[in-house]
């Protein structure tokens, strides 16, 4: 996923489509509407790995926005909340089909409303945009389909409405083929077929045009290539070969054959997008505080909550060689180990600064509990031997599989931190990006600050040529009081690790 876009959530009225680097830091004074935009992706998570009724929901194991009304903007005038995924095909769909798919990208668009007489929110369009082709679906309060759009020609002149289903853990009704849908759809390309193809042609002919263009479509290019395609097929009368983009035949076979092949690439995009929701990690701003000791819990893990809670049972659940692997990597880069000692039912857990003495984690200062979730999380996600396959599934057809990207979104990540602790966390997360590119894991983390420290040092880094500009987005937030809304606007770093677009004073405190 390349970019994000949010509409008329909270004071995020709209936010522009904002890059989705691997390293993207939101900035901004407290209640700017930052941490609306962070708390975005735990919503996400908890919204579809356990499939609700609703679109959304607003208040889970990770996040609280309320409710839809207490979530949706209240200045701005409008009553739905709109989502915007900017998907790169290419590096997201690994089938030969796609190849084409060298600069083209994928809009999803989900606008999400609500029945005030039932108290529920419910999906009411989205709208989906590749090459040149729009495919908007509309929705009733009862999810019902009401319209489905291919270009010009409405699907649902040809199929029913009870041939689209909400299944548990889609985040997309999806059309249910198994109806006669399929055949219906068929039988209406065929016509289509058979009205252009030469009348000299016998009947082995005019049925190998039609498996031609059903079976060798290649989906969802730009209307140029698929008329190229057609073309190509033996047995049309002359006219065809005078067809352009504009021409009306043209279309009307164009989006039939983009219909049938709906089920294949509107499947694809639902396993995207909920793969890609499920597989993202957070970090809250407040992290549990360290206990002295622990009681064993025989649990399987595999990641750390979102405020470390399970840390002790985390570290007891790796293995002696990735415990060893964690120790090396935490004193690569801040000169101390965190361990697990294991003794009659408990743990606990103690800190080494590489001098002989252990300390136990209560007795250290309040920061390191706090860094600690925020450092195994991100070790354990960069891991090759732990994230081996992490961000890529198989699709619904043989040979099929996509690409997401693994999200980490972390707010705060230097509270109780000293400067120098915070300069080296930065230095970490510069690390990380290099070893997850290396894993070949697409690692995006969202970081949520305040620490002039970290953007300073990424700039540092960035001058001394130990990262690149291309690889950071800075997201300014700005809240606007006149209009209650905020303005999103963005910098990032020039080669010599300078910010552009920086407003003066803008980490300054307001002069009275």
């Amino acid at each position: 996923m390349n970019a994000i876009r949010i509409e008329n959530l909270r004071s995020l009225t709209d936010t522009g489509f904002v890059d989705l680097k691997p390293l993207t830091l939101l900035v901004g004074q407290n209640s700017s509407g930052k941490s609306s935009f962070l708390r975005f992706f735990p919503l996400l998570r908890q919204s579809f790995e356990d499939r609700g009724a609703e679109p959304l929901s607003w208040y889970g194991r990770f996040v609280d926005f309320g409710s839809f009304q207490e979530a949706v903007g209240r200045k701005s005038g409008k009553e739905d909340i709109t989502l915007h995924f900017c998907i790169n095909l290419q590096k997201s769909l690994q089938y030969p089909p796609f190849d084409h798919f060298d600069k083209e990208k994928l809009l999803c668009t989900l606008k999400i409303s609500s029945d005030k007489t039932q108290e529920k929110t419910f999906l009411k369009t989205c709208l989906i945009s590749c090459a040149d082709h729009k495919i908007r679906i509309e929705f009733d309060s009862k999810q019902r389909v009401t319209s489905f759009r291919i270009n010009k020609f409405e699907w649902l002149n040809a199929v029913n409405e009870e041939d689209f289903v909400w299944a548990k853990g889609h985040v997309l009704p999806l059309p249910d083929m198994t109806h006669d849908a399929g055949e219906l759809l068929e039988s209406d390309i065929e016509s289509e077929i058979k009205k252009h193809i030469h009348h000299s042609a016998n009947e082995v002919e005019i049925h190998l045009s039609i498996r031609s263009a059903l079976d060798d479509f290649i989906r969802m290019k730009s209307s140029e290539a698929i008329l190229e395609d057609l073309k190509a097929f033996p047995s049309w009368k002359p006219h065809v070969y005078k067809w352009t983009t504009d021409s009306n035949d043209f279309k009307a076979l164009q989006d039939r054959m983009i219909a049938s092949d709906i089920i294949f690439f509107y499947g694809i995009l639902d396993d995207y997008l909920h793969r890609l929701s499920v597989d993202i990690r957070y970090i809250a701003p407040m992290r549990a505080t360290a206990k002295r000791y622990y009681r064993v819990q025989n649990l399987i893990l595999d990641e750390v909550d979102s405020q470390g809670q399970n840390l002790a049972m985390f570290m007891k659940n790796l293995t002696s060689s990735d415990r060893e692997e964690f120790e090396n990597w935490t004193i690569k880069h801040f000169d101390f180990i965190l361990r697990a000692n294991f003794s009659g039912g408990h743990i606990s857990l103690n800190m080494n600064d590489t001098s002989e003495e252990e300390f136990n984690l209560a007795d250290t200062g309040f920061g390191y509990s706090q860094i600690f979730p925020v450092l195994l999380q991100l070790w354990f996600l960069i891991s090759k031997k732990q994230s081996s396959g992490r961000g890529i599934f198989f699709g619904i057809m043989p040979g099929v599989y996509m690409r997401s990207p693994l999200i980490f979104a972390i707010e705060q990540p230097e509270l109780h931190l000293h400067p120098g602790l915070q300069a080296k966390l930065a230095d970490v997360f510069i690390a990380a990006v290099e070893l997850a590119r290396e894993n070949k894991i697409d690692l995006r983390l969202i970081i949520e600050t305040h620490s002039e420290v970290i953007i300073n040092r990424i700039g540092h880094r960035i001058a001394n040529k130990e990262l690149n500009s291309k690889d950071v987005n800075v997201v300014l937030f700005e809240k606007e009081p006149a209009a209650l809304s905020t303005k999103v606007s963005f910098s990032d770093y020039d080669e010599d690790g300078f910010l552009t677009n920086w407003p003066i004073g803008f980490l300054e405190p307001d002069i009275i």
